[in-house]
């Protein structure tokens, strides 16, 4: 399941039914690399679907770096795959792959509270964002609430930069949430969990939410 940017067709988020979760940011450097003329490239917005019915980041990271990325502009994908109850002692996989246009980058995160920052004014200018992060999230407990609060903050000063970011030409327009859960009362060899998507469009105030239970007929993605 994904929403859909009614522009480009594509997404930036997703979660299949096996519990594979896929965030794309693009990848804003200072100084921006030089890039084909816009009718020459592919929207990267079509990255996720067909990323998300793979079996998990170890198959995602094979399957990109044998992809022809050439017409793409920078981006990164952060591919997290939950460990299955059948798992002994099992963790978290989560990988970053970050194409720059000189090449792709593969790396495999530690598991626990993460943030990923993007800014179209260059990356590096919302670096405050991640200090906020730690002291909102890692250091308290990363609880829904506190999740939340987080995505909602704007420092008056710096409205730019802040996490509700709001500038003359952009603002943010909508806040995603996806949760994976193996529920009490799930088979333990169920190989799908329960996942939910909601989706709160901040501009117009429209909700929008989905749900796939635990099924292994459930279709890898549905859009919302």
């Amino acid at each position: 399941m994904y929403p859909i940017d009614p522009v480009g067709g594509g997404t930036w988020v997703g979660v299949s039914s096996t519990g594979l979760a896929l965030c794309l940011l693009n990848l804003n450097q200072i100084p921006r690399p030089y890039l084909p003329p816009p009718e020459q490239l592919t929207s990267r917005g079509l990255i996720i679907p067909k990323l998300l019915g793979l079996s998990g980041t170890a198959e995602i990271a094979r399957v990109l770096r044998q992809s022809d990325l050439d017409f793409f502009a920078p981006f990164r994908v952060l591919a997290i795959d939950p460990p299955r109850p059948t798992d002994e002692g099992g963790s978290i996989t989560a990988i970053e792959a970050v194409w720059d246009r000189l090449g792709l980058r593969v790396r495999r995160l530690a598991a626990g509270p993460l943030c990923l920052v993007s800014s179209g004014l260059g990356d590096t200018l919302a670096a405050p964002r991640l200090a906020l992060f730690d002291r909102m999230l890692s250091v308290h407990g990363a609880t829904p609430v506190a999740q939340d609060r987080f995505h909602r903050q704007q420092w008056p000063d710096r409205p730019e930069i802040s996490v509700l970011m709001a500038r003359d030409e952009a603002r943010t327009v909508s806040i995603t949430t996806a949760e994976v859960v193996w529920a009490d009362g799930l088979a333990a060899s169920s190989r799908h969990p329960r996942v939910s998507m909601t989706y709160e469009g901040l501009v117009e105030g429209a909700v929008a939410s989905a749900c796939v239970l635990a099924d292994p007929d459930a279709p890898a993605a549905v859009a919302v």
